[in-house]
């Protein structure tokens, strides 16, 4: 566990979150990690330190995309909702079809 101080003034800390779940922060952490266990690597101080930062991002342009982000994820999440609901009405009326089906019923 480490703590990671940022300066506020520079950086937003829910694009920071954002961005330490990206594809380029595990690619970096996955090459330098060390240690022989493929489920438990150790990852130094120096490694986290080196971690890749787009530091030509304003803090008023890590906001736009943390807000962008945030819709993207509400977005997903109703399709979501929607894919479960969906998911639903056809399991309910799997029967009846299969029903239909075996008599004959289906043209």
């Amino acid at each position: 566990m480490m703590k990671l101080r940022l300066d506020k003034s520079r950086t937003d800390t829910r694009f920071v979150w954002y961005w330490l779940q990206s594809t380029v922060v595990r690619d970096h952490i996955k090459r330098f990690a060390k240690g022989t266990s493929p489920t438990m690597k150790k990852i130094s101080q120096s490694i986290v330190g080196a971690i890749p930062f787009p530091v030509h991002l304003s803090i008023d342009q890590q906001t736009d995309i943390v807000a962008k982000l945030r819709t993207f994820q509400e977005k997903l999440d109703a399709v979501r909702v929607l894919q479960i609901e969906t998911a639903t009405e056809l399991d309910a009326m799997l029967p009846a079809i299969l029903d239909k089906a075996f008599r004959g019923e289906l043209s």
